[in-house]
């Protein structure tokens, strides 16, 4: 059985909020589609990382290509799956 998170409880992200300062309330957010998401990423200045600030421990400098490192998977994956 699932516990249920509180809203004084850490988030589940690993950002260190507590969960109604973080995600309890994305539910209501506006969902992207793929194209706005890729608009939106043609914006964005060049060589600009876009991974959370707390994964920057290791980053050395923004290169061309799209590896993700496996810490930072895990964060983003759902019952092992991204």
């Amino acid at each position: 059985m699932k516990k249920k998170i509180g809203r004084n409880d850490l988030c589940w992200c690993g950002s260190g909020k507590k969960y109604k300062k973080c995600h309890l309330y994305r539910i209501n957010e506006k969902i992207i589609n793929k194209n706005e998401l890729f608009s939106m990423y043609k914006k964005m200045p060049p060589r600009m990382c876009c991974s959370p600030k707390t994964w920057h421990v290791n980053c050395t400098k923004i290169i061309l290509s799209h590896t993700v490192s496996e810490k930072s998977l895990k964060h983003i994956a759902c019952n092992g799956h991204v």
